[in-house]
């Protein structure tokens, strides 16, 4: 019987209203490991922000309901999500407008799909590092795990692991109770 590991893909919410666009994103993001969560409208995409968790937004800014500027600053306001507006307003008024009301990017359409993978790798890299700055310890029984300084430590006493040993580790103690599967 073989063991699989499983990891957590990194999951996107894309808000995107056309179908060729939102087709097209969902091809190229899950052919590189993402979970996609798509819809078409504000309103639901501001209901899958809490409902599906994601990693990372793209956000269209025409969309039926309301604009991808509001639907930033709705974001804004209790997430710190990193956002990608995808869209074909292309003037640099409405590229500073979103920047300014907190997308971390900003891509016109139409789009290079390895250059939008870059960016959100990119992305993607600072906001995980931020969030490994501000973490705790974790405490697992009598395990310690330094997730900032990347230090595992048993009733106080430090404990070597691998960097693949620890990043598993890691994984596993962020996301206590659930089953993380590869596909």
């Amino acid at each position: 019987m073989k063991l699989r590991m499983a990891v957590a893909r990194t999951r996107a919410l894309v808000v995107e209203d056309d179908p060729a666009y939102a087709r097209l994103l969902r091809l190229h993001l899950e052919a590189n490991g993402y979970q996609v969560h798509h819809v078409e409208r504000g309103d639901a995409g501001l209901e899958a922000l809490h409902d599906f968790e994601p990693d990372v937004v793209i956000l269209d800014v025409v969309l039926p309901d309301m604009d991808g500027f509001e639907i930033c600053r709705r974001i804004r306001q209790d997430s710190s999500v990193p956002i990608v507006m995808l869209t074909n307003r292309a003037e640099e008024r409405h590229k500073v407008q979103g920047l300014m009301l907190g997308a971390d990017d900003y891509v016109t359409k139409p789009f290079s799909a390895p250059e939008l993978l870059a960016r959100l790798t990119t992305i993607l890299r600072r906001a995980r590092r931020r969030e490994q700055a501000t973490q705790r310890p974790v405490e697992v029984g009598d395990l310690t795990i330094d997730v900032a300084g990347s230090r595992v430590y048993r009733e106080g006493q430090p404990v070597p692991v691998t960097a693949t040993e620890f990043k598993l580790l890691a994984v596993l103690a962020d996301n206590p109770g659930r089953v993380l599967v590869n596909d």
